[in-house]
């Protein structure tokens, strides 16, 4: 592991050479006129970095086993990838936003406060993973015979546990190292997870079929665990953090209810959602081997959804600085350059793809060939979650975190009204769900920001003229 870790390092020497060259040219020399530049590429180049290898890595993975398990196969590991996220996303992701948004604001005005939420998110993230693994570890039966029908996959559902453990605490460890701009050090571990994954699923699976490649999932979430522990240990010297008391972590329990529980029960909704929907999939006439056609195409959607995360990743710790000074007006402008910026970059990624979308269902094998509509809707799909994160994203920096739950609950009831609708259509009929109450909930969430912006910069006039 020393040795690898030597090897990404030099290649990041090598990666920092071509930054500098970039940040050096005309163009950018312009550019940082208006914003400041310097910062915000630094952290585009390098989560763009991380984030790439990635994303290609997991592709080509899920791709990979899709083919290796066929469709029947593939279908009851995407059924168990499914409810693995819905006890995922209960654990320590909330806390990495907790984290990344009040360490990004506090790192320089008040280092002991941002101590106290570094500790006190890493403390929650392990307490409800931990907590989370063993609820899976109870519901593993039921879960398996009576929802998902199909009693022989309890033991990749027991293994999965252990996923559940390190994924969780990893995920509030990205929370901190994004909050501190850490951008290196992110995508350093994302170049690490992709290469893990790739090599240790698609053997899994090859080699054990489900089980092997849950398997190795499982060894990659522990390996990550420990690689991202080691950069945390290391920024929190690097930045000179001061020891924190009971009192300082008591202090900060309000963000608890005010953030982090609102932001717990908004991926709880929404994990119920899609985990309800893909069980019903799963019980119609071939429905494993529906799944397995809408995981196979899910994965050119989370493909394309790399650029909307690394600027995700990046401007939200940047984002959280300026509405902590109180500077509206460049919100509002950063909002509206950040959507254009998504959807046109998703645009010409999908131009791409289009042409070829009939070629990359069949390549996969017979079980895939002639869905090609399900991989369009899915495509589209894309560009109408870009827009919608990206106003969640505002959201989240305004602190609106009970309105941006509502709005979810409103959302995932449409999404499985519609999906009713549809349901018989299978993979096709589940892609036509998503993409219609996602388009709802993107424009509600787009009018929300925009109204919210322009009376917070209102009453800001309203005070500097009085």
């Amino acid at each position: 592991m020393i040795g690898l870790v030597i090897h990404i390092d030099n290649d990041s020497n090598r990666m920092e050479y071509l930054r500098h060259c970039i940040l050096s040219s005309p163009l950018f020399k312009w550019l940082g006129k208006f914003v400041p530049v310097e910062r915000f590429f630094s952290g585009v180049f390098w989560t763009s970095i991380g984030n790439v290898v990635s994303s290609l890595a997991s592709l080509s993975s899920s791709l990979l086993l899709a083919r290796i398990l066929g469709a029947l196969y593939y279908g009851q590991f995407s059924v168990i990838q499914s409810t693995l996220s819905v006890f995922m996303v209960l654990a320590g992701p909330s806390m990495g936003f907790l984290a990344t948004k009040y360490i990004a604001e506090h790192r320089y005005l008040n280092p002991r406060r941002a101590a106290a939420i570094l500790m006190l998110s890493n403390i929650l993230a392990f307490a409800l993973s931990a907590v989370m693994a063993v609820a899976l570890l109870l519901l593993s039966p039921y879960i398996a015979d009576h929802l998902m029908r199909t009693p022989e996959l309890r033991p990749e559902l027991y293994l999965s546990a252990t996923i559940l453990l390190f994924t969780g605490v990893n995920g509030a460890q990205l929370g901190v190292l994004l909050g501190f701009e850490a951008f290196r050090e992110v995508a350093t571990i994302n170049i690490f997870k992709g290469f893990f994954t790739f090599l240790l699923v698609a053997l899994g699976g090859y080699y054990a079929g489900i089980r092997g490649a849950i398997s190795g999932l499982s060894a990659v979430s522990m390996l990550v665990c420990a690689f991202s522990n080691h950069y945390v240990t290391n920024i929190r010297t690097k930045h000179n953090l001061p020891r924190i008391s009971k009192a300082d972590l008591l202090s900060e329990m309000e963000l608890l209810f005010s953030f982090a529980l609102p932001n717990w029960l908004f991926s709880m909704v929404t994990s119920i959602a899609n985990l309800w929907t893909y069980i019903m999939v799963s019980r119609i006439p071939q429905g494993y081997v529906q799944m397995g056609i809408f995981n196979a195409a899910n994965q050119f959607f989370l493909m394309l959804n790399f650029l909307p995360m690394i600027i995700w990743q990046v401007s939200l710790p940047m984002l959280s600085g300026v509405a902590g000074k109180k500077d509206f007006v460049k919100l509002r402008r950063s909002y509206h350059k950040l959507i254009i910026i998504n959807l046109a970059a998703i645009s010409l990624l999908i131009c791409l793809l289009v042409p070829v979308s009939g070629m990359l269902m069949n390549g996969l094998g017979k079980d895939f060939t002639g869905q090609t509509q399900t991989l369009l809707a899915t495509l589209v799909l894309t560009l109408v979650y870009a827009s919608a994160n990206v106003a969640w994203q505002i959201m989240i920096v305004l602190g609106r975190m009970w309105t941006a739950l509502l709005l979810v609950v409103l959302h995932s009831l449409i999404y499985m009204i519609v999906f009713i609708v549809f349901k018989s259509q299978g993979a096709y009929g589940l892609a036509i769900a998503r993409l219609i109450s996602y388009g709802i909930y993107a424009a509600v969430n787009m009018l929300y920001v925009e109204v919210k912006l322009a009376i917070k910069i209102d009453c800001l006039e309203k005070n500097n003229v009085s």
